[in-house]
């Protein structure tokens, strides 16, 4: 059985596991590596990770540096030992290419030899700091793909100084799990789903 070990800052809340979990139906092992400890505007102070039922005992827990900083966490549990540890196949980093913990695991990933993806969420064409245009270049230029949450994302990719390298792929939702968009609104974006995607890439490399 092939494991996966997905890397997520997201999934700390357990609904947003529900596309993990649907890794385990495609026969795939599976760990979720997540903060032990978040905080955001929506909780007062910082709150313990949650799992969810249908992923007991594949959720671990880390300790992080800043926690509730979505781009500037870090993980003070080694990743590369975290790999050692849970031998996986693969790695989906749940994280910005422009991101610390994006390097960071990218960085153990590399060092371990393992394919490694990440995500593309940010919709926004922005000028980055010289610092995080430098993560970004290192990360896509390594990973062996980029899930694209929303259609910019994929037209961009290329395009403003974002390697074209590594090839990138829509991510839709769990059976049962889409959403009708509402009226008047086109072309809307398509949620994300390492699951989802691993089931139309059928993983055999």
């Amino acid at each position: 059985m092939p494991h996966a070990v997905v890397v997520s800052h997201p999934a700390v809340i357990a609904v947003n596991q529900l596309p993990h979990a649907e890794l385990i139906g495609l026969g795939w092992d599976v760990t979720v590596i997540v903060p032990g400890r978040w905080r955001h505007e929506y909780r007062s102070g910082s709150f313990r990770h949650e799992v969810l039922p249908a992923l007991d005992g594949r959720v671990r827990g880390c300790r992080v540096l800043n926690p509730g900083a979505v781009q500037r966490h870090v993980y003070l549990d080694r990743p590369g030992r975290i790999l050692r540890e849970t031998k996986p196949d693969f790695v989906f980093v749940e994280e910005e290419p422009t991101s610390l913990p994006a390097l960071q695991w990218g960085r153990a990933c590399a060092a371990a030899r393992l394919p490694f993806a990440l995500q593309m969420d940010e919709n926004l064409d922005r000028p980055y700091p010289r610092v995080a245009r430098w993560i970004r270049d290192w990360t896509l230029r390594r990973a062996a793909f980029v899930a694209a949450r929303s259609p910019p994302q994929q037209r961009w990719r290329g395009h403003g100084g974002i390697p074209a390298r590594p090839p990138s792929f829509p991510t839709p939702c769990p059976p049962g799990q889409n959403a009708k968009p509402r009226a008047g609104i086109r072309n809307p974006s398509p949620s994300g789903s390492p699951g989802g995607l691993w089931r139309r890439r059928a993983y055999a490399t």
